[in-house]
């Protein structure tokens, strides 16, 4: 899924269709989203008998904007976008500039979390007799969820090429030396058990996969300790997906 941002600029007429990722073809898209809204409404007007936007001449434009430098923060760019057209509104804004490095996206991140919650708790409160906050605790941990999302977004491509191997018909062989055959197993396996991961479970602390779910949970029964960096640390999630395309490392790997 790829978000981009429609703004419909209906004192000019003008439709924009902003990419976060790729601007290339946005003034094409504009010109046929142009198009499009034209037949829409004038099949409105012929069905329901709705004059609005009927004789309306819809024109392409684009915004010079900066673009996202991974391959998921497309939403946060798209509604950092819209929060700086509204901002401007009825100006259009000559440009949109968002910071695409990792820590100004971590930030912003948490930022829309907050608001988002803030604006649920406004209506949650006011359904309450105590009057009592019941985000109060999600607050606490946003920042330790962002970092966690951000740091297993580390893992995915490794993920996909996985599963895309044991999903294919053909088998598929890694010629490698010795040491690169044992980087690979140690960077794959579990730090208690030392064998490859069985459900394996994040740390927050060091963003790194660390072990198998029964190790994992087994050593936080007598530490506090990552079992990975050794800082305090007993936040840890289960990748769901990952166990399967593990699994077919041992049938990939030959040494050289």
């Amino acid at each position: 899924m790829h978000w981009r941002f429609v703004y419909i600029h209906a004192i000019t007429n003008t439709i924009f269709i902003l990419d976060p990722q790729c601007g290339n073809h946005e003034m094409e898209e504009a010109t046929q989203a142009c198009t499009k809204f034209g037949e829409y409404f004038r099949m409105r007007g012929s069905l329901y008998g709705r004059k609005d936007w009927v004789d309306t001449m819809w024109k392409p434009g684009t915004i010079n904007h900066s673009f996202q430098e991974d391959g998921f923060s497309c939403g946060v760019f798209v509604m950092r976008m819209a929060k700086q057209v509204v901002e401007n509104f009825p100006k259009i804004p000559e440009s949109i500039n968002i910071p695409p490095g990792k820590e100004e996206m971590f930030h912003i991140r948490k930022n829309v979390a907050k608001v988002i919650l803030q604006a649920s708790e406004v209506f949650v409160s006011s359904q309450r007799d105590d009057g009592s906050s019941g985000l109060q605790d999600v607050f606490e941990r946003i920042e330790e969820v962002v970092l966690a999302a951000q740091g297993l977004q580390e893992v995915t491509s490794v993920m996909k090429e996985l599963s895309d191997v044991a999903s294919s018909n053909r088998r598929t062989t890694l010629v490698m030396t010795n040491f690169q055959a044992q980087q690979l197993q140690t960077a794959f396996n579990c730090h208690v058990c030392k064998g490859p991961f069985k459900e394996p479970m994040f740390a927050v602390c060091c963003r790194s996969i660390v072990g198998c779910k029964v190790c994992v949970l087994q050593w936080h029964e007598t530490s506090s300790q990552c079992l990975k960096c050794r800082q305090e640390c007993t936040n840890v999630y289960e990748v769901t997906g990952l166990s399967d395309a593990l699994s077919v490392l041992k049938d990939i790997i030959s040494v050289d």
